[in-house]
């Protein structure tokens, strides 16, 4: 009587009872759970078939994990994924709402600084206006003060000239009137 040989139904029931029992199917694993049966190249290509319909499995064969426990982390990942996406969103928000009022800040603080470099020009030319006008003064007060002197020296010129005429008329005088005095 001819062998049957090994299906790909005796390859499936061997990976999951594999999986069940927490062990990775693997072509060695497959081989011994039927009894050391099946070549290597029979079983490999009715295994990896296997994984393919299987990937879910596949995955918690390969971690050994129940697949309770595999989802049950797999639901708490989700939510936490969800809750970090909303205080994402939240942190982001805030952070575009801050940086548009710093935004306005800077805009804010551009026009004050353009409005005082203004008022600064404005001083600047001020200051220029009242230095060359104060420095015309100076010029002004020196002049006249050279005037002063001149005039200082005139007068004291003219003093000592009219008390010369003065000397003389008194001179003059005492002669007369010695002189009327002898007639």
């Amino acid at each position: 009587m001819a062998r049957s040989g090994v299906l790909y139904v005796h390859v499936a029931q061997a990976a999951a009872q594999l999986v069940a029992a927490g062990h990775n199917p693997t072509i060695d694993g497959i081989r011994a759970a039927l009894g050391g049966t099946g070549s290597k190249s029979t079983i490999a290509p009715l295994l990896k078939r296997w994984k393919a319909a299987h990937p879910g499995t596949l995955a918690q064969a390969e971690l050994g994990l129940p697949a309770e426990l595999v989802l049950a982390v797999k639901g708490v990942y989700e939510k936490v994924q969800v809750e970090a996406a909303l205080q994402l969103q939240k942190v982001v928000e805030a952070h575009q709402a801050e940086t548009a009022a710093l935004q306005e800040q800077l805009q804010q603080a551009f026009v004050e600084h353009h409005a005082l470099l203004s008022v600064q020009e404005q001083q600047a030319q001020a200051l220029a206006a009242a230095t060359t006008h104060s420095q015309g003064l100076v010029d002004t007060v020196q002049r006249q003060e050279i005037v002063l002197a001149g005039l200082d020296s005139d007068k004291l010129g003219l003093e000592q000239r009219l008390a010369d005429r003065a000397a003389e008329v008194a001179s003059l005088t005492q002669q007369f009137a010695a002189s009327a005095g002898a007639v």
